[in-house]
């Protein structure tokens, strides 16, 4: 009966393996464009950072409408909220977003992706290839 060494196991082991890939650009997040309209809050380029953090518009709208108070309705690429809320408060709540459902709690890299499981979600770092439970559940 022939054993493979320990080398020869692990070079097998690092062919099967996908290879890490990490953009190495740095993260940062692309300012919010508002417009109040009466009592409406117009966050115009919604769509826009949904993309960038590729994250699904219904995950980042639900998100929103809990933490700055008001529903949300969107509207192609953009969403409106029943009420005023100012562009740095939409911010000061993505970039919380950010942290909660992009940042790997391991090392740190913004390079992940959401799963959801039954009625829970989890971070997955494409990086380090670790999986942390969110808070969140829909």
């Amino acid at each position: 009966m022939f054993m493979e060494t320990y080398e020869e196991m692990l070079e097998k082991a690092q062919k099967e393996i996908k290879p890490v890939v990490s953009t190495g650009i740095r993260f940062e997040l692309p300012k919010v464009k508002s417009i109040i309209e009466g009592y409406k809050t117009i966050f115009v380029n919604f769509g826009e950072i949904c993309s960038y953090l590729k994250r699904p518009k219904a995950h980042v709208e639900k998100f929103l409408e809990k933490n700055v108070g008001f529903p949300g309705k969107v509207e192609g690429d953009r969403i409106v909220f029943a009420g005023k809320v100012s562009s740095m408060k939409i911010e000061e709540k993505l970039k919380e977003y950010v942290k909660e459902f992009i940042i790997c709690q391991e090392c740190g890299k913004y390079d992940t992706e959401l799963i959801k499981e039954n009625d829970f979600y989890f971070v997955h770092c494409i990086v380090c290839g670790a999986k942390h439970a969110v808070s969140y559940k829909s």
